[in-house]
C-alpha cells in the first residue's frame, strides 16, 4: 500500500506545482500596465484556478498520508 501512497503524494506535488505556476503567471499577467479588462479577467481566473489546484493538491497529499500511516 505504500507504493500507492507514494504515487499519490507525487501526483499531489505535481498538481500543487502546477497550481502555483498558474497563480503566479496569472498574477503577473494581470498586473501588466497595458492589460485591458479582458486580460485582467482571464488573469484573475488563472489565479483562481491555480488556488483551486493548490487546494486539490493538499487534499491528495492528506489522502496519501492517510494511506501511508492509517492503513496497515
Amino acid at each position: 500500500m505504500s507504493w500507492l501512497a507514494l504515487l499519490l503524494a507525487a501526483a499531489a506535488l505535481a498538481v500543487m506545482g502546477r497550481g502555483v505556476h498558474l497563480a503566479v503567471d496569472g498574477r503577473r499577467q494581470g498586473r501588466r500596465p497595458d492589460a485591458d479588462a479582458d486580460e485582467r479577467m482571464v488573469a484573475s481566473l488563472r489565479v483562481v484556478a491555480g488556488i483551486k489546484m493548490l487546494n486539490w493538491g493538499v487534499v491528495l497529499l492528506v489522502l496519501a498520508l492517510v494511506l501511508l500511516f492509517a492503513l496497515p
